[in-house]
């Protein structure tokens, strides 16, 4: 039977930014693709940039149950975007603290910036990772190498993100035992627009960076 990877998404802030446009980033109601495969990528200690990343994303489908959609909040800042190199401070997964070097834009100006954030959401992801070691996923995922952050480095979760594996017939029953056993909104991933593809009710689009957006059925 095939296994798949279960993630608890929770904390008292994330950030789950789509599309920017004049500073203002749209809301959504989950992650998106790009953004869990960064999240694998910091446990597995892959940096901005790398190869294996694209790689990770190219394989992923996931869905979510939304156990609690949190508050909308709006952080307003103005970012120094030429402030590449700037030092950091993070706690590491054992417990030290590290410093790290920012990345940023090449771009040298100070922009207005309006981020969407939720605050005290709760969520549940199942991820099919074809390729890749579900076993070391979830291990890296409890001993990440990198700081893990939902979305941004001021959103730390609340507890393990890397919950357990589980196995199911398909994603589709996966998520639907899941919300079974906690309650919540599914979001389950479409493949397409035609066939047995085409559901009744609410269809919602995840854009990922550089990326085509990926189609979710919504159902309470």
């Amino acid at each position: 039977m095939p296994a798949y990877l279960q993630l608890r998404w929770r904390g008292p802030l994330m950030s789950l930014a789509g599309a920017r446009i004049d500073g203002f980033a749209q809301p959504m109601p989950i992650p998106s693709l790009t953004a869990i495969a960064g999240l694998l990528g910091a446990a597995l200690g892959y940096r901005r940039g790398d190869s294996r990343l694209d790689d990770l994303a190219d394989g992923l489908r996931y869905g979510v149950v939304v156990h609690n959609p949190g508050t909308p909040l709006v952080d307003y800042q103005t970012a120094d975007l030429g402030a590449i190199g700037l030092e950091a401070v993070a706690v590491d997964a054992g417990g030290e603290i590290r410093v790290y070097r920012r990345e940023g834009s090449v771009v040298k100006e100070r922009a207005q910036q309006w981020r969407p954030l939720l605050a005290d959401a709760d969520m549940t992801l199942v991820l099919e990772a074809p390729g890749w070691d579900l076993d070391q996923l979830l291990a890296a995922l409890r001993a990440p190498v990198f700081p893990l952050y939902l979305g941004r480095t001021s959103c730390p979760p609340s507890g393990q993100v890397g919950e357990r594996l589980v196995e199911a017939e398909t994603l589709e029953e996966a998520l639907t035992a899941l919300r079974q056993a906690r309650g919540g909104v599914i979001y389950r991933p479409l493949n397409g627009l035609q066939g047995n593809d085409l559901v009744d009710g609410l269809v919602v689009s995840i854009p990922s960076r550089g990326r085509a957006p990926a189609l979710f059925s919504v159902a309470a």
